[in-house]
């Protein structure tokens, strides 16, 4: 039964409801009869993209909010130029190649069929997708170097740049500072942070392992590493959205008492997949 009664309806079937960017969603919507108000439709693939902002009131004091934007990627018109009528419609509709991947309560795809009401509420039908990463997107982002700290470098070797979720990520990484640093351990793990508007941040931490403890590093002399760690299960995938980004990254910190922690990062890409 629709919103306004058995005839002013609209129903959808979609398939797949699992893609990736390239592929096609193929939906059948079905519209009872029209009422006077119904005066358009279309067919609009978007994803529903939630991000955190800061908000300034009239007394000057600054909240922070959390806002949700739907983001059209694809749309096709559900009539022609008779306008609407009853009857079943077959839509094809492509998602972007850039299109960014689906991530838990940040990045929701949806695609709705919507008969337009003039002056009124429109009726809509609404079918939730998953959209998985593209095979090769932010690679550039896997190919970045290591982004090092003034007291602290770090060269790392072996293990994957590009992984999943709930995946471990392990190798060798050599640690250097150039004028001594001494800590209460050297740490590392595999990060993840969400950059939204207005500097909002999000992180998403993974395990965390023990190097050293304390931490002693000699001016000039480098020390290796072997390392294991575990990007967390329910990690997000990279992506880049409409008014948030997130960013993964394999971090070496040196943990200092009541000081900030000298910290190197080399950036990895976490894909999801159909």
């Amino acid at each position: 039964m629709g919103l306004f009664g058995d005839k002013t309806s609209v129903t959808m079937e979609a398939e797949p409801n699992r893609l990736a960017p390239g592929d096609a969603v193929r939906a059948r919507i079905t519209v009872g009869e029209p009422d006077r108000k119904a005066q358009d439709g279309r067919v609009c693939l978007l994803y529903v993209n939630t991000y955190e902002y800061e908000s300034t009131d009239s007394d000057g004091d600054t909240t922070v909010s959390t806002a949700h934007k739907k983001v059209a990627m694809a749309q096709s018109p559900l009539f022609g130029t008779g306008g609407p009528v009853a009857g079943t419609f077959d839509v094809s509709l492509r998602v972007p190649e850039h299109a960014p991947p689906s991530a838990r309560e940040t990045v929701e795809w949806k695609l709705e069929a919507i008969l337009d009401r003039k002056g009124s509420r429109d009726i809509r039908a609404t079918t939730e997708l998953f959209v998985a990463s593209a095979p090769t997107g932010y690679a550039d982002q896997a190919r970045r170097p290591t982004e090092s700290h003034d007291d602290l470098t770090a060269q790392f070797d072996g293990g994957p740049r590009e992984t999943r979720a709930g995946a471990t990520v392990s190798g060798t990484v050599t640690v250097t500072s150039p004028s001594g640093l001494e800590g209460r351990a050297l740490h590392v793990r595999v990060r993840g942070t969400r950059e939204d508007a207005d500097g909002q941040t999000t992180e998403y931490d993974g395990q965390t392992m023990t190097l050293a403890e304390p931490a002693v590093l000699e001016a000039g002399v480098p020390q290796t590493y072997a390392f294991s760690v575990d990007v967390p299960d329910d990690g997000p995938p990279t992506f880049t959205a409409e008014h948030n980004a997130l960013a993964w990254a394999v971090e070496v910190s040196v943990d200092r008492r009541m000081r900030r922690d000298p910290t190197v990062r080399l950036p990895i890409v976490v894909r999801s997949d159909r």
